[in-house]
């Protein structure tokens, strides 16, 4: 059974995700030493189907922000008997689920969400700490420093999309520090940093990765008089219609080259020189799940060969473990290139999520707001 915190700092803690909100996938902040995670389940996949069956369970319900079809299918096909039942998890994910431990009225197994939200989640004590068997091996910094959530897939962070009427190939802003030279005034617009968003994450995390990204460069960007978005439909409607010629986030390889098909005007340019940015989204067992063995069994799935695979494969994402027969990246081509790895990409290596990234978030979001003068 997890911990459970006083009345007060449970409504402290769920005040401060409110405040951050969204439902973007966010890395780790920067900095610390990764020690070594929990001890991993020695229960195989095989035991933990049996004990769902003994004790019939027949669904584990999934709660997250996107439903993986395929993969949740495949996982079906494997253990026959048992469905995922798929419930969005919106940005008040934490209060959804206090509201249900509190109450007794377990309905939600599996939460796969932001960091924000699943440290939201470990604050108050909803989460029940386990690692899979298949995590055997897990690099450290993608297990939380509590060790009760693990990322459960990577995004190799966002592209951009642009407005093949206004720019032609050659006039693609090709870095993050071009969007800061003022031939690109007026025509950016980026999902609003001054909430917690992709757009708060890419500028966030540019910042912390230093020079040439310092607030001198932070200035320019603001004098380029970028739009700030709020809803990713507008932004996708608002590039395909000329308004802006450039648009920041949300777009990574799964979105992007999909959004970019929907209209002939758009394309999409990925990846971006600079530093290179994984974002991962983590997942976690609710405590007093209502059918425990099936969400174990789904974990385990979820994080061995067969679910890494499919999220790699089928979603496009990158995968956290690297066992053998896990493919590195995902097989789509993007501007008519493979994709490569996250490690031959030079990528950041990862720092497991603690109590201050909120506070960090924060942080941002006030900077952000004072930047653009909301």
């Amino acid at each position: 059974m997890s911990r459970r915190l006083a009345a007060p700092l449970a409504i402290l803690v769920i005040a401060s995700l409110a405040a951050c909100g969204g439902d973007s996938e966010e890395p780790a902040s920067a900095g610390g030493d990764s020690k070594a995670p929990p001890a991993a389940s020695t229960q195989t996949a095989d035991q933990l189907y049996q004990a769902a069956k003994d004790a019939k369970e027949d669904k584990v319900v999934v709660y997250a922000s996107l439903s993986f079809d395929k993969c949740f299918a495949k996982f079906e096909q494997s253990y026959p008997g048992i469905k995922v039942e798929y419930s969005y998890l919106p940005s008040d994910g934490v209060i959804k689920v206090q509201q249900e431990v509190s109450s007794g009225r377990n309905v939600g197994d599996v939460a796969i969400t932001s960091d924000e939200i699943m440290l939201g989640m470990d604050q108050i004590g909803v989460l029940q700490q386990f690692l899979p068997s298949t995590t055997q091996g897990i690099d450290p910094g993608f297990v939380a420093e509590t060790g009760n959530f693990m990322a459960a897939y990577q995004t190799a962070g966002y592209g951009l999309m642009y407005n093949k009427t206004q720019l032609t190939e050659d006039q693609i802003p090709t870095s993050y520090e071009e969007l800061a030279d003022p031939k690109f005034k007026g025509k950016i617009g980026i999902i609003d940093p001054t909430t917690n968003s992709p757009g708060n994450w890419i500028l966030r995390n540019l910042l912390m990765s230093g020079a040439p990204f310092d607030d001198a460069w932070l200035k320019r960007f603001v004098d380029n008089e970028p739009g700030l978005m709020n809803a990713i439909p507008a932004a996708t409607q608002a590039v395909a219609t000329g308004e802006y010629a450039i648009m920041i986030g949300p777009y990574d390889v799964s979105l992007g080259p999909r959004t970019a098909t929907t209209n002939k005007t758009l394309g999409f340019y990925y990846p971006i020189k600079g530093p290179v940015f994984p974002a991962q989204t983590w997942m976690g067992m609710i405590d007093g799940a209502p059918h425990p063995n099936a969400a174990k069994l789904f974990e385990t799935w979820f994080m061995g060969v067969e679910g890494q695979t499919c999220m790699t494969n089928d979603a496009n994402k990158y995968p956290v473990m690297q066992t053998t027969g896990i493919p590195p990246a995902p097989p789509i081509k993007v501007n008519g290139q493979g994709l490569q790895s996250l490690a031959e990409m030079g990528a950041k290596p990862p720092t497991p999520p603690k109590v201050g990234d909120l506070q960090a978030v924060q942080e941002y979001i006030k900077k952000f707001k004072d930047a653009f003068g909301r």
